[in-house]
């Protein structure tokens, strides 16, 4: 039924006047401090009236259906374009709608009207015992309040046990109440399925709930995925993480991170880590992650692989690839801190003797690292062969004083330019190649 709403109500409607005919107001201020209830009692029963749910009117108004769940709950209430729109909506007045009109509720979806100043008390309850179904209530439910027809909707539902003999009630009920059968029927049927008649109808949060619950009775990731459109991204977050600590396994979430946000999938990730401390486990999120968290996650993980020898010697825990195949290794480079890798390039030259498989660090190393290691190689071997890989990522000043020290000792032109050249500028192999020339004839 309509609600009557007070004089606040009459702010409001003096806003959406003033806007209109452009009347001046004599107070800017409007005092937002009253009770929204009636009025989105009024939207229900308006909405219901013109025969459509929740979701359908959200559609209509550009908006989220749980936005409109959220007026209908008094929660919030409409902004004045909005209240103009719901008004074309419904066919009435703004007044109506604010509860400053008598008005019968229209007849569009064949409903008989309720008049605003008509208030029924009519008494549904019945004995447990009795087998009563939907049929016995509908010639009451234009005139019972939504407590009411919450109570008989469990009533019947408990009787049957089915979503379909409910289905009369849905129009009349608060998203509440429906949210209240869906959490009895999903804790006896253990199933999805049995509640989808109901998602258009509840408030996002009690989808959430839902889906939690189906989590905790199932532990199958499977029995909530045609929850996830109708859910909030942090209910999403929420039940992810939920099946990380029941599942340990990254699979079990992988339908969830389209719906997640993406702090939600760093944490998840972050406890993924610490539940399993295997960093391939984390693989299949990195790509819905912030470049932020892979960071963090990643230094974390490098840490966490020296802690224990820090602890034993009471030193700050660095980072630390050891233990890691280079396979391993390379997929957490773009993550890791320049002095890790530079750290890591010089322990497994020292380690090899050489650079096979090493060529990976050089884009996340210093270039004087590079520079370091190849001309400590040069000195020991004497063979550009042995790092030609590396020469792109090295400085050119220091491939020049390899150039000149090689030729000094070995006066072979030929080897340098098949070597070095392509990684020099023309102008300083030209004069070399004329200074050779030149000591020949000499």
């Amino acid at each position: 039924m309509l609600k009557k709403q007070s004089r606040f109500a009459n702010q409001i409607f003096l806003e959406v006047r003033d806007m209109l005919f452009g009347k001046k107001k004599e107070n800017t201020e409007t005092d937002m401090s009253f009770n929204m209830a009636p009025i989105g009692e009024n939207i229900a029963a308006f909405r219901k009236a013109s025969g459509m749910t929740q979701a359908e009117l959200a559609e209509k108004l550009g908006i989220s259906f749980q936005a409109v769940s959220n007026w209908e709950r008094g929660q919030s209430c409409p902004d004045v374009p909005k209240l103009i729109e719901l008004s074309g909506l419904f066919g009435v007045s703004v007044d109506a709608i604010l509860g400053l009109e008598d008005i019968p509720v229209r007849e569009d979806n064949g409903k008989k009207g309720v008049d605003a100043d008509v208030k029924v008390d009519v008494d549904v309850s019945v004995d447990e015992n009795t087998q009563l179904d939907a049929e016995a209530y509908l010639p009451f439910l234009d005139y019972m309040d939504e407590d009411a027809v919450d109570g008989a909707a469990m009533t019947v539902l408990k009787k049957t046990g089915d979503a379909d003999s409910v289905a009369p009630f849905l129009d009349y009920m608060s998203s509440e109440g429906v949210g209240e059968l869906a959490l009895w029927l999903v804790n006896k049927t253990r199933r999805a399925e049995s509640v989808e008649s109901f998602l258009d109808y509840m408030d996002v949060d009690d989808i959430g709930e839902v889906a939690k619950l189906l989590l905790k009775l199932t532990g199958d990731p499977k029995s909530v995925e045609s929850l996830l459109d109708y859910m909030d991204v942090d209910d999403v977050g929420e039940v992810a993480k939920l099946l990380l600590k029941l599942t340990g396994d990254p699979k079990s979430v992988e339908s969830f991170l389209d719906y997640m946000d993406v702090d939600d999938v760093g944490e998840a990730a972050k406890l993924l880590l610490k539940l399993t401390g295997d960093p391939k486990s984390v693989e299949s999120l990195l790509d819905y992650m912030d470049s932020d968290d892979i960071g963090e996650l990643t230094h974390q993980f490098l840490k966490n692989k020296s802690r224990s020898q820090a602890e034993e010697t009471d030193e700050e825990p660095g980072e630390t690839f050891e233990g890691l195949s280079m396979d391993e290794i390379e997929k957490l480079l773009p993550y890791a801190g320049t002095e890790t890798v530079n750290g890591l390039f010089r322990q497994r030259y020292a380690e090899q003797g050489n650079f096979d498989g090493l060529v990976k660090l050089a884009p996340f190393a210093d270039t004087a690292v590079t520079d370091e290691l190849i001309s400590a190689d040069y000195e020991a071997h004497k063979a550009f062969e042995r790092f030609i890989a590396l020469l792109p990522f090295a400085e050119e000043k220091t491939l020049e004083k390899l150039a000149k020290r090689d030729y000094e000792e070995n006066r072979d032109m030929e080897r340098i330019v098949n070597s070095l050249a392509p990684f020099l500028k023309e102008s300083f192999v030209d004069k070399m190649v004329r200074n050779s020339i030149k000591k020949k004839k000499d």
